[in-house]
């Protein structure tokens, strides 16, 4: 593990999963939910929104890494990490050689991975951005040997502990917080109509929070079409929840105009705190002019 400390957060990379971002820490609170390798902070992304078997590189690693199927740890299909580095007091950078989510599309299997080869996704984070405390900002990083028109990318794929149960947009720009409906399993979307914003998932009574925030490509950003997602999938038999618990929220962002041959670069922004600082969080980003 690789770990980095600024602005009273803590963050740890995981080289068996890709490098990817395997915990956030903010006044002792794990945020991350690491059950399997598709969940973490990471970037992935669908080669084909509208026909998932044409490719699905996930920078943590494959499908096959769920305890109840792999109980033996050195089974579970990781990404190879290509490399990991504390570049500065503030920055971590990491790459990953993705695996694809489901190896059996093209003809692997629970022993036989498949690597997107050419392919590389990672991340630049770097903590207390601009002074801000908890807040980060995070530049994802994709490498292609070819362009892909027709890839969604997730900028990135935020899960967080369940405990954190409602969900909000927060339009930055007109400053307006606008509750969410609850949502099992199924996806949500939504953009803040300003163009500056995100979601933000908290706990019930607003104590613990988590942003992410994100610019339309309208306003120079990288969030395009689809904007933010958001999904909560929720264990009936669980009642409380810990960093490997079936149950989970995620949100993420959305670039889904394709990637050209070379490497790309997205930013977004992570926060964490209560429900009203992550909310002034959003809006300080916002006349920082943050992009």
């Amino acid at each position: 593990m690789l770990a980095l400390s600024a602005g009273g957060v803590t963050i740890t990379s995981n080289p068996v999963a890709g490098c990817a971002l395997w915990s956030w820490k903010w006044k002792g609170a794990e945020f991350v939910n690491v059950r399997d390798y598709g969940r973490e902070i990471q970037a992935a992304f669908v080669v084909d929104a509208h026909d998932l078997t044409r490719g699905n590189p996930t920078e943590a690693g494959s499908v096959h890494s769920e305890p109840l199927w792999l109980p033996d740890p050195a089974t579970r299909q990781g990404s190879p990490c290509l490399s990991m580095v504390n570049s500065s007091a503030t920055t971590q950078s990491t790459r990953a050689a993705p695996l694809e989510w489901q190896p059996e599309f093209f003809g692997g299997d629970t022993t036989h991975a498949i690597v997107w080869r050419g392919t590389q996704l990672g991340k630049e984070i770097t903590l207390d951005y601009a002074g801000m405390g908890p807040v980060a900002r995070y530049t994802t990083v994709v490498t292609l040997a070819a362009a892909l028109p027709r890839a969604s990318l997730e900028i990135p794929a935020v899960y967080v502990n369940a405990r954190l149960s409602r969900f909000y947009r927060y339009d930055a720009g007109d400053q307006a917080l606008a509750p969410l409906l609850d949502v099992k399993v199924r996806t949500g979307g939504t953009r803040p109509p300003s163009g500056f914003g995100g979601l933000i998932v908290a706990t019930p009574d607003g104590g613990e929070a988590f942003g992410l925030y994100g610019v339309s490509a309208d306003h120079g950003g990288s969030v395009t079409r689809g904007g933010f997602q958001y999904m909560r999938s929720a264990t009936p038999a669980e009642t409380t929840y810990d960093a490997t618990s079936r149950s989970v929220s995620k949100i993420n962002a959305l670039h889904g105009l394709g990637l050209p041959a070379g490497t790309s670069r997205f930013n977004t922004y992570l926060m964490s705190g209560t429900l009203e600082s992550v909310e002034a969080d959003m809006r300080r980003l916002f006349l920082a002019g943050a992009r």
